[in-house]
């Protein structure tokens, strides 16, 4: 039961790893265009101040050169936090979309039917109303009798993978799988 479990969760984080992985490469793909875009922009205001400032008070030089370099830093470090931001709130939104799209749900589903019968899956309300489109009406009605699948609105998006007799669950909301996936992506940078 617990490689079964394991092998169910190990394909679920594959799948999330690599759908996420694709469309990481992407963001992180425009996310650094548009940091290059932003740092040249950085760059090119900083140096411009610095010339305007050498022009206008040379007594005051290597004191404006100190402080536009503390500003230049900062900006810098501003666009920095801005784009890591911009890339988590794109990551956690492609993740969100990703664990109720019909293949990964159609995948999860085929798991729980074939592979795995001792563990339920929580969504709430909205997003298994999403995600019954993608399944046989007979099978959601023979899942949710069978206390396989079912709603639970403290599920704040995607869903929870909770063993029968609620000794274990994994969260699979879009917040821990990014998370997951930033450490990842971070260790392999």
């Amino acid at each position: 039961m617990e490689v079964k479990v394991d092998a169910l969760i190990k394909q679920i984080k594959d799948q999330g790893i690599s759908e996420a992985k694709k469309e990481a490469d992407i963001i992180i793909s425009e996310a650094k265009k548009e940091a290059d875009k932003l740092v040249y922009e950085a760059k090119r205001k900083a140096e411009k101040l610095l010339s305007d400032a050498e022009k206008t008070n040379s007594a005051n030089k290597q004191s404006t050169l100190s402080s536009l370099e503390h500003a230049k830093r900062d900006v810098l470090l501003s666009l920095k936090s801005d784009i890591d931001n911009l890339f988590n709130d794109c990551l956690k939104k492609e993740i969100k979309e990703s664990l109720t799209n019909k293949e990964f749900t159609e995948n999860l589903i085929k798991v729980l039917t074939n592979d795995i019968k001792d563990v339920k899956v929580e969504y709430n309300s909205n997003d298994f109303n999403k995600i019954k489109k993608y399944i046989d009406n007979k099978l959601v009605d023979k899942l949710i009798k069978e206390k396989r699948i079912c709603i639970n609105n403290d599920v704040l998006d995607g869903f929870n993978i909770i063993e029968k007799n609620n000794k274990y669950y994994v969260d699979c909301s879009s917040e821990e799988v990014s998370k997951l996936l930033l450490t990842y992506i971070k260790e392999s940078k």
